[in-house]
């Protein structure tokens, strides 16, 4: 409070304040002590320290005066006497009022006044008022000015946040010291500026003269005893030192420095590159000064040297040199040498310098620099040592970082720790690895780096998706888990439970939760794992971001949801159907595809979805219309889309299934960029980072790749083991790339991914050759790395684990190896499992032959399933035999609740439930380890297992009739729903099991038309699975409920003409229940339906019902006859035309009819049956006067058939 007190007094005004005390003090005691009215009876002692030279008033203003070097002081003294007794004086005269030398903004003045009336006046035409009035005035102003100025100038940087432009107003208005020139030098260097790090950078970096001088002392090797003078005197027109600041010299005006750069200057010419290469050469003279040296053994490290003042560049010296360097020529050898001298001497001092600082990023920028500075050397030959150390620490620069990142916590380690266990090929262990007293490391060595930072295995759980935010990584599991991972330590830091296999992780942004999505649900949780909401949905979500206060997710349907936030309230939905392209066929053109991935523009202006075997549709977000089509010129078939996040890039990308890759316009489509493979593969996965610049991809041969995102060049390349899964996804700082397998995390960090920003890049590779991809190095076979250690406390022995399930024992002593403690046989066990799953018999023999241990569980996913159990599943019959001949347990039981026996029942493999049945196998179900007969005491006869379902609603959709008949007459609940809503008629329904079904609605009990979490009822189901037999038996015994419609509005006999079920349509036209004139969610008529899919009969059968509306209009505006046009249809517009109701020239929505569209298409045997009716009308304009493509053949066509 009080710092902030203090920065908030910019101007002080004293009316005659005696500063340096005054001789009346004793007076003043006097009257004090003789002043009975007031009731004071003895002197004071302060009144003492107010007398003129008291050490009091010394104090405070030697005090005052090491603060008053940034206020503006006004001082005023009196010019009357003031009448004291019979005589009278000056109380406190001008010595006294005014501070004086020191105070070098104090301005000084008089009023026309004693001491008693110096701040009383008479009117507002009193002079005094009127001069102490304007010098307030003037001190507002020039408070204000400086303030003003700043705060207009900033208005005109791109910085957003409010807090951020008052923060760097504060900032500039502290370090001008009252300077009006600085802050405006400061100002013109922020013009061209846009990051708000690279601002402050500017800031701080503005050069103040002791600087320069120290400057110009390294470079020409003379000492200016007063370099301001020298500035003034030699460069008096045009270079200036400004007097009231902290001494900043700077050029007269901008127009200065570009005269000194260009050759209108004359022998007075700056050449850029030799001033680059002077500055670089300076910064790499004070970075090998002694007092850069560094500690020569490890004994010295921790003890205190004698304190030294730095050198006055030293600072500057340490983060700027390599950008000199950058931009300094190529020809001379000069600077490659200062370089060479100081990566061999003093670069650890260095590292540990900005490791103090918690700069590491500026390592990995200063070997972007290096490398950059090496490439433009490259066709001009240098000493060949020089440049080989350069390049090498250039590489040990950035893997510093990614391998070491805590070293910012401890510093010093830079020097005798951590070189040892760099790779024996880097500079950095050739160096300052091999000392007496550092560290040893025995054994086998790494060659080079590694770009892997980081695995972690999910031992027995099974990654589903990946998502990054807030420094965390999360990892979603089949198992409903979520773990949260910390991004730079890559530790677990959070786990999430849920009830359901996630298929979907995002954060928010602002970090205040997390978002999943299940199958059915989408939740949110706060970042300490608390769930604040949780809503059902009705498809899967292919897609969510977050957006002022409300949540957007896409669905697989094709619908757009906004959630509120704060209360999981649905605020909206929005349909977007798909849109076939124009040379799409007819049966395409009548199919409602639904997508299966999603991008979202990051203005939330366009969506685009991609469709399985057709082009990628964009819609406009916020009306839902649709735009246009992304195409390629193959017509490919998209595997993954994302939008650039950058709003100011406009691109969407589009990666194919074979590795293709092709840039779009988002909002035309048009086609911008495309990259072909050298060599086809199957892509996996596809991120971008956060900042846009980059994208990763990885194909099932396990290449993996980095690329740039608006050339689509390869930055980086690696070859990983190949898996056919794989997820990836950048860290929030964009430093990091996270891909998962199967099992297991691995944390990628090349130097590649860090990319600078725009005014960085300015300042190294632009201007640099087309840099070579760069070859990561991975070492694909680990079965080697080690997992755990332990030192015996007594013994010089270590304890290691490794991946393959070995504990090896070590002597400390020699490093070697003594031999294999103890192997766990978890991973033995493993093996089996895949083959036994496979059904593959001779593996399995050479297996077990070799000892492999079948007897207990395998860790596969979150099921935990046995390798008899996954043979048995799958019918491997002479697999079984083999397990269980190698006495594998029969009674094992998965997490699900199953085991062998059941899977076996469950896939009707009669020939191996005799087999488990001879070897003893369990009749009854297992739960948890706990066995209990299925109709035994203390059993719940409706227990759910993992997904909700009861076993009455197994044995239902299972078709085991005996089964049902015992759990029925156990009194099983009959509508026990599960977790999508289904009961166990449903599923009986589902799977056409007829005598099932009887045996259900033969209770009373059953709910006929119950629905599920889609809005099907029973009926729907057989519908849906052609079951005729079913479907019959509903609608007789159950009376069934035909007008049903499900959560997309399709309707029973919609479903029944979609699936082409005659029979079954036959049904349902027999009951005369349904309402005829029903339209779905695009406003279609059964008739359009019917009309749209070429159902002839359906189509004559509702005409002949006489009831329904034959011109009835969809969404679009299109009727049945226009529908069934387009579709080329020749029979059901001939049966419409027939009828003599038809509205042969109705309009759809863009005034096109049916005639329209039929010339669009060149559908020529339509054309004769509506052109001879004589009605149609033959001008073909739409609303906004386009006519049809294909007009003049058509017209061509037409004329001729009405001769």
């Amino acid at each position: 409070m009080q710092r902030n007190w203090s920065q908030r007094i910019r101007c002080m005004v004293f009316l005659a304040t005696p500063h340096r005390g005054s001789d009346y003090a004793a007076v003043l005691n006097l009257i004090l002590r003789i002043s009975g009215a007031a009731g004071i009876s003895s002197a004071r002692e302060y009144v003492n320290d107010l007398t003129t030279g008291s050490t009091s008033t010394q104090l405070i203003n030697d005090d005052f005066g090491k603060f008053a070097h940034e206020l503006l002081i006004h001082s005023f003294y009196e010019t009357l006497e003031t009448k004291i007794g019979v005589s009278s004086t000056l109380i406190v005269d001008k010595n006294s009022a005014v501070l004086g030398a020191g105070f070098r903004n104090e301005r000084v003045h008089y009023l026309n006044a004693n001491h008693r009336d110096i701040c009383k006046f008479h009117s507002t035409e009193d002079s005094n008022y009127i001069s102490l009035k304007n010098t307030l005035g003037s001190a507002v102003h020039d408070v204000l000015h400086d303030k003003l100025f700043i705060r207009n100038r900033i208005e005109l940087l791109p910085i957003e946040l409010e807090e951020d432009k008052e923060s760097l107003t504060r900032r500039i208005l502290a370090k001008s010291g009252a300077s009006f020139l600085w802050s405006r030098l400061v100002m013109d260097e922020l013009e061209n500026v846009y990051g708000y790090e690279t601002i402050l950078e500017i800031i701080e970096g503005i050069p103040e003269v002791p600087e320069l001088s120290h400057a110009l002392q390294l470079d020409i090797k003379v000492h200016l005893p007063s370099a301001k003078s020298a500035i003034e005197g030699l460069c008096g027109n045009l270079l200036c030192v400004d007097k009231q600041g902290d001494d900043v010299a700077h050029v007269i005006h901008n127009s200065t420095r570009e005269f000194l750069l260009t050759d209108d200057a004359g022998d007075f010419k700056i050449a850029r590159s030799q001033a680059h290469e002077r500055m670089a050469l300076v910064c790499l003279r004070l970075l090998v000064s002694p007092e850069m040296q560094p500690p020569k053994n490890r004994r010295l490290v921790n003890q205190k040297q004698p304190q030294r003042a730095p050198s006055l560049m030293l600072d500057y010296a340490i983060t700027q040199f390599s950008e000199h360097v950058y931009f300094a020529p190529f020809e001379s050898d000069d600077l490659l040498i200062a370089l060479s001298d100081f990566l061999t001497s003093t670069v650890l001092s260095w590292v540990e310098k900005l490791a103090a600082r918690n700069d590491l990023h500026r390592l990995i920028r200063t070997a972007k620099n290096l490398k950059a500075y090496l490439d433009r050397r490259a066709r001009y030959r240098s000493p060949r040592h020089y440049v080989k150390t350069i390049e090498s620490w250039a590489t040990d620069l950035s893997r510093l970082v990614t391998k070491f990142g805590t070293l910012a916590s401890s510093p010093q380690s830079i020097y005798f720790l951590i070189p040892p266990l760099c790779p024996i090929s880097s500079s950095i262990y050739q160096q300052f690895g091999r000392v007496d007293d550092g560290l040893t490391l025995l054994g086998n060595r790494s060659e080079n780096w590694d770009d892997c930072i980081a695995t972690i295995a999910f031992e027995n759980e099974t990654p589903a998706t990946l998502a990054s935010g807030n420094n965390l990584l999360a990892v979603g599991f089949e198992s409903g888990k979520i773990h949260l991972f910390n991004h730079g330590s890559f530790q677990k830091e959070l786990e999430i439970e849920h009830d359901l296999s996630i298929d979907l992780l995002y954060f928010d942004p602002s970090g205040a939760f997390i978002a999943a999505c299940s199958r059915k649900f989408v939740t949110l949780w706060d970042l300490e794992g608390n769930i604040l909401w949780s809503v059902r949905i009705g498809a899967r979500c292919l897609l969510l971001m977050s957006c002022s206060g409300y949540l957007l997710g896409v669905t697989g349907h094709g619908y757009v949801f906004k959630w509120q936030i704060s209360t999981g309230d649905v605020l909206e939905q929005r349909s977007y159907e798909y849109q076939p392209p124009l040379s799409a066929g007819k049966v395409e053109s009548a199919l409602n595809k639904a997508p299966f991935a999603a991008s979202i523009s990051p203005g939330l202006d366009v969506l685009a979805l991609a469709y399985r075997n057709s082009p990628v549709c964009l819609f406009d977000f916020e009306s839902a219309n649709f735009i246009g089509w992304a195409i390629d010129g193959n017509w490919r078939a998209p595997s993954q889309l994302v939008f650039n996040p950058n709003p100011d890039v406009g691109l969407l990308l589009v990666a194919y299934s074979e590795s293709h890759l092709a840039l779009f316009d988002s909002w035309s489509g048009g086609l911008v960029h495309c990259q072909e493979p050298e060599k086809p593969a199957i892509l996996n996965a596809v991120s971008c980072s956060a900042d846009g610049h980059t994208i990763a991809t990885v194909d099932i041969l396990g290449n993996l790749r980095i690329w740039d995102f608006e050339s689509l060049s390869v930055l980086y390349h690696v070859l990983t083991p190949d898996r056919s899964f794989r997820l990836l996804n950048f860290t929030s700082d964009g430093f990091n790339l996270a891909d998962i397998d199967d099992d297991k995390m691995r944390v990628w960090s090349p130097s590649a991914l860090v990319r600078k920003n725009v005014e960085e890049e300015a300042s190294t590779s632009d201007q640099a050759s087309i840099i070579p991809v760069t070859e990561g190095q991975y070492e694909l076979f680990r079965t080697s790395k080690l997992t755990a250690m332990e030192a015996h406390k007594v013994l010089p022995l270590v304890f290691v684990g490794n991946q393959t399930g070995q504990v090896l024992a070590y002597n400390s002593n020699d490093g070697q190896c003594m031999g294999v403690a103890y192997s766990h046989d978890v991973s033995i066990r493993s093996i089996v499992l895949t083959p036994a799953r496979r059904g593959q018999e001779a593996i399995i023999k050479l297996l077990l032959d070799a000892g492999a241990n079948v007897i207990d569980t395998t860790s596969v996913g979150i099921y935990q399933r046995s390798s008899l159990s996954a043979a048995a599943k799958r019918g491997h019959e002479a697999v079984v035999r083999l397990l269980l001949d190698a006495s594998a347990d029969t009674i094992w039981t998965n997490t699900d609740g199953g085991m062998a026996l059941e899977a076996a029942v469950g896939r009707r493999r009669e020939a191996l439930v005799k087999c488990l049945l001879k070897h003893k196998a369990d009749f009854d179900l297992k739960y948890g380890g706990a066995r209990i007969p299925l109709l035994g005491p203390g059993y719940d006869i409706d227990r759910r297992n993992a997904y909700g379902r009861t076993p009455l609603s197994v044995a239902a959709g299972k078709g085991h009739e005996a089964i049902v008949k015992m759990l029925l007459e156990s009194k099983a609940n009959v509508d026990s729903r599960d977790l999508t809503g289904r009961t166990p008629l449903s599923w009986a329904a589902k799977y056409g099991h007829e005598t099932i079904i009887r045996l259900l609605i033969a209770t009373g009990n059953v709910d006929i038309d119950v629905k599920d979490a889609c809005g099907r009822t029973p009926l729907f189901l057989a519908i849906w699975k052609g079951h005729v037999p079913v479907v019959k038996l509903l609608l007789e015994k159950g009376k069934a409920d035909v007008t049903s419609n499900d959560v997309d509005g399709q309707a029973l006999l919609t479903c029944s003409l979609f699936h082409r079920r005659s029979s079954i349509t036959e049904l349902l036209f027999d009951t005369g229940r349904f309402e005829t004139n029903w339209k779905d969610r695009k406003g279609r008529s059964m008739l359009s339906q019917a009309a749209a899919l070429g159902n002839k009969v359906a189509f004559k059968h509702l005409l002949d019902m006489g009831t329904i509306d034959i011109n009835s209009k969809d969404n679009e505006g299109q009727t049945a006859l226009c529908i069934a046009a387009v579709r080329s249809e020749e029979a059901i517009v001939k049966m419409l035309l027939d009828t003599g109701k038809v509205d042969i020239n109705a309009k759809d929505n863009d005034g096109r009819t049916a005639l329209f569209h039929i010339a669009h298409y060149s559908h020529y045997k339509v054309t004769r049956l509506l052109v001879n009716t004589g009605e149609a009308d033959m001008d073909l304009r739409d609303a906004l006067g386009n006519e049809p493509v294909y007009l003049p053949a058509w017209k061509r066509y037409s004329t001729w058939h009405t001769r």
